[in-house]
């Protein structure tokens, strides 16, 4: 079996639990996809020195965070000035999280969309972004390329860890994101 699917049933129970924390939101209403948003926009932004750190360039997930932040100023709302959460993950677990999700776009996409407010539709950047299905390709590549090492017999291991620490870390910042509230630069 291919590793991605191994990764994919080791972490079924995590994926689960923070899909079910994320579906209480409601992406076509304002303050809720701010919250979504927000909650992502710290993942990204704790994810970052780890990718820098532990992959190479060219397996690196594409910078979200910027895309998140013109979201939310794009709904008025302040982008997160608060300390970002620590996070020390394996890189490669945290990219295969980074890089499924967007399986899910196309659904979250839907939901938002179906917004009858025009400033929460006009906030697509991030959702409408096929730069996570691009880089699926090249993470699937990375995650089943076999390492040079003698004895990587732990790889998949680490590989799940870091995952399931990534989808964690994508719960707690929703929670996050939640307790700071979301403050509308313009009232």
């Amino acid at each position: 079996m291919d590793t991605r699917f191994h990764l994919r049933d080791l972490t079924r129970a995590a994926h689960r639990r923070t899909d079910a924390a994320f579906s209480a939101l409601d992406l076509a209403q304002r303050d809720d996809y701010a919250v979504f948003l927000k909650s992502h926009f710290l993942a990204y932004r704790a994810m970052m020195p780890a990718f820098e750190a532990g992959l190479p360039a060219d397996q690196r997930p594409p910078a979200m965070a910027d895309l998140l932040a013109e979201d939310l100023r794009a709904l008025g709302v302040e982008v997160p000035e608060s300390a970002i959460p620590a996070f020390e993950g394996n890189a490669l677990g945290a990219a295969y999280v980074v890089a499924g999700s967007h399986f899910g776009q196309r659904v979250l996409s839907g939901q938002h969309g179906r917004s009858e407010d025009p400033v929460v539709r006009s906030a697509r950047r991030y959702l409408a972004s096929p730069a996570l299905k691009a880089y699926w390709l090249v993470l699937r590549d990375a995650i089943e390329r076999p390492t040079d090492a003698p004895d990587d017999s732990d790889r998949l291991d680490r590989l799940a860890a870091g995952a399931e620490a990534t989808f964690a870390l994508f719960a707690d910042c929703l929670t996050l994101a939640r307790e700071e509230g979301v403050t509308h630069e313009f009232a």
